[in-house]
C-alpha cells in the first residue's frame, strides 16, 4: 500500500495574521477510560494566536475496548494524529477521525501517514514518526502490517523528504540514546519521545537536536515561534 504524506495548510486570508506560530501538544500514554478522556479533552487549551496540533502517543487504553462505540466516543476528542503502541492500531484504528503517523509502518486496511507538513504563514514544520521494532514483538499485529526495521535509513529518508521545511520534528518510541544516534547527522531540530526521562529539554551531542519527553499524566507543549526569519522553541509540561 502506498504511504501517505499530508500537508496541513492554514493560509486562509482571515487567519494569516493570527497563525504565525505553531504549538504541538502531546499526550503520552494516557491509558484512557471514559472519565479521564473527557476530563483531558476539557483541559486542552485553545488560542487564536497560534496553530495547535494535538497528538496522542503510546498506550491509549487501560484495557482493550473492543467496541466500535467507544471508538466513536474518542473520535469526538480534540486530537488530530496518534501513534499508538497498543492494540488500538489493530482493532479499530481505521474508524477514528484522527490519523496514524508512522514512517516505518504500512497497513492495507488503515491509512498511515509517513510524514506531515504543517504550514502556518511563513513557517513550514515537517513531522515524522519512528516506531521501535519491539512494537511488532509486544503486540499481536495483523498480518497485513508491514514494518521497516531499518530505523536509521527510514529517518534519513524522511529528513530528506522534509528538507525544505523550516524545522523538522521526529516522534519516537525508540529511547533517548538510540534517538541521539539516529539524528546525529540529520537536520532534525527536535525529538519528541515516548521514553520519559528526568532530563527532557536537552540538547543532543550534535549541537542541533533537542530531546523532549512527557510523562503519562501530563500534556507536553512544544511551541514554535517564527520571528525575523528565525524559529525559537519552548517546551513545557502541564498536569491534567
Amino acid at each position: 500500500m502506498k504511504k501517505y504524506t499530508f500537508s496541513l495548510f492554514f493560509l486562509l486570508p482571515c487567519l494569516l495574521l493570527a497563525w504565525q506560530n505553531v504549538q504541538l501538544q502531546v499526550i503520552n500514554y494516557p491509558e484512557f477510560n471514559e472519565l479521564s478522556a473527557d476530563s483531558l479533552n476539557k483541559q486542552i487549551s485553545r488560542t487564536d494566536s497560534l496553530l495547535q496540533i494535538n497528538f496522542l502517543t503510546g498506550n491509549l487504553f487501560k484495557q482493550n475496548p473492543g467496541d466500535s462505540t467507544l471508538a466513536v466516543y474518542y473520535d469526538s476528542l480534540n486530537f488530530h494524529y496518534f501513534m499508538p503502541t497498543d492494540y488500538s492500531f489493530n482493532y479499530w484504528a481505521d474508524s477514528l477521525y484522527f490519523q496514524i503517523l508512522a514512517s516505518n509502518i504500512e497497513a492495507d486496511s488503515v491509512v498511515v501517514l509517513e510524514n506531515l507538513v504543517v504550514h502556518a504563514d511563513s513557517m513550514q514544520v515537517g513531522i515524522f514518526g519512528i516506531y521501535s521494532p519491539d512494537y511488532m514483538v509486544l503486540n499481536q499485529v495483523n498480518s497485513n502490517v508491514k514494518f521497516d526495521y531499518d530505523v536509521f535509513e527510514v529517518a534519513k529518508k524522511q529528513a530528506q523528504k522534509l528538507q525544505d521545511c523550516n524545522i523538522i520534528i521526529m516522534f519516537s518510541n525508540l529511547g533517548k540514546y538510540i534517538d541521539s544516534d539516529i539524528v546525529q547527522n540529520l537536520p532534525v531540530d527536535g525529538v519528541i519521545s515516548f521514553d520519559y526521562r528526568e532530563q527532557r529539554d536537552e540538547l543532543f551531542r550534535n549541537g542541533r537536536t533537542y530531546f523532549y519527553s512527557v510523562n503519562g499524566n501530563q500534556i507536553g507543549q512544544l511551541t514554535l515561534v517564527y520571528k525575523n526569519g528565525k524559529i525559537s522553541k519552548k517546551w513545557r509540561e502541564i498536569d491534567f
